[in-house]
């Protein structure tokens, strides 16, 4: 009962502000332009606000793990290529096999994944998470831009994709936190509230944002493929994680970050990048819905059997 109540303290808060902002958006006191500017707010300015002060306020020697960095990223490199490898047997659309390679690796880790891992790891765990979020976006990012010049019929603005890696404001809040972490900067008491007060609002509004703009309609005319296509993000990929961070010795905090780092839903801007690309932006949409909804199952089973079986 105990790890069944550890999942579900996990899992059901971020579950319930997202039916929130599904309610509300339902009841029209949400509208179209309140949660597309409130999401832009989340990404610009709030939530690496949050990465800020919870980089900078921990050990850099606690929180920055080299190695366990490198396997987090490396393991999604090694899924991006057996994705690269399989998926294109069983998709003989080329344009829809590139939009579920794309759709199967990238996660809305900012969004739901820092939520999520505030619920169930100690003030290291979480820095250790957003570190990994630093590192993991850019690579995103750019294998996202890859693998959709390469199976997309479309031409992107490969300068200006560049260009907003570089300039992530994610990327960029949980670097300069590092910084003030490496160097001890001592934050004026003024200031550091300041920006804890805005970066608090990530998480919440952040939610309440994804909540309202599930739409279950968006894969309605791709149901079959949508749904296993969200499988391989949900299930396929946070276990082919799990298993080798495992058989690579890790145990506790770190394996809880590798369940939310691959298991959490795809990236609601992969939608955006999809439909600039000339993929197929459809059957992307559907895939974001769709692990938007069933990754709250996944998730708490994760979470539930890690904990069952003493891993974390």
């Amino acid at each position: 009962m105990e790890n069944f109540i550890f999942a579900l303290n996990g899992v059901l808060p971020i579950f319930l502000v997202m039916a929130i902002g599904f309610f509300l958006k339902y009841k029209n006191v949400l509208k179209e332009e309140f949660y597309s500017g409130a999401s832009r707010f989340v990404f610009l300015v709030a939530t690496p606000a949050l990465l800020f002060t919870d980089t900078a306020s921990v050990s850099f020697t606690d929180a920055f793990d080299v190695s366990f960095i490198v396997t987090a990223l490396g393991l999604i490199m090694v899924f991006i290529v057996l994705l690269w490898i399989f998926v294109p047997l069983f998709v003989k659309d080329r344009v829809r096999a590139g939009a579920i390679i794309h759709t199967s690796f990238r996660s809305n880790f900012a969004i739901l994944g820092i939520p999520l891992a505030k619920n169930v790891l100690d003030a290291v765990g979480v820095a250790k998470a957003e570190l990994v979020l630093a590192f993991g976006v850019p690579l995103f990012n750019i294998c996202a831009v890859i693998c959709l010049a390469y199976w997309s019929q479309g031409k992107g603005d490969y300068k200006k994709m560049l260009k907003s890696i570089v300039t992530n404001p994610l990327i960029i809040g949980a670097l300069s936190g590092l910084l003030f972490s490496v160097f001890s900067i001592k934050i004026p008491a003024v200031v550091s509230k300041t920006i804890t007060y805005v970066g608090n609002t990530a998480l919440g509004l952040g939610l309440i944002v994804l909540g309202a703009s599930f739409d279950i309609k968006k894969f309605a005319n791709n149901i079959k493929t949508t749904l296993w296509a969200s499988l391989l993000k949900i299930v396929i990929a946070p276990v082919f994680g799990l298993t080798i961070s495992y058989l690579l010795g890790y145990r506790g905090n770190e394996l809880l970050i590798v369940l939310i780092f691959m298991g959490s839903s795809t990236a609601i801007n992969s939608y955006i990048m999809a439909k600039e690309m000339g993929s197929d932006a459809e059957l992307t949409s559907g895939i974001v819905v769709c692990t938007t909804g069933l990754s709250m199952i996944t998730l708490f089973l994760g979470l539930f059997l890690l904990k069952t079986f003493g891993l974390c």
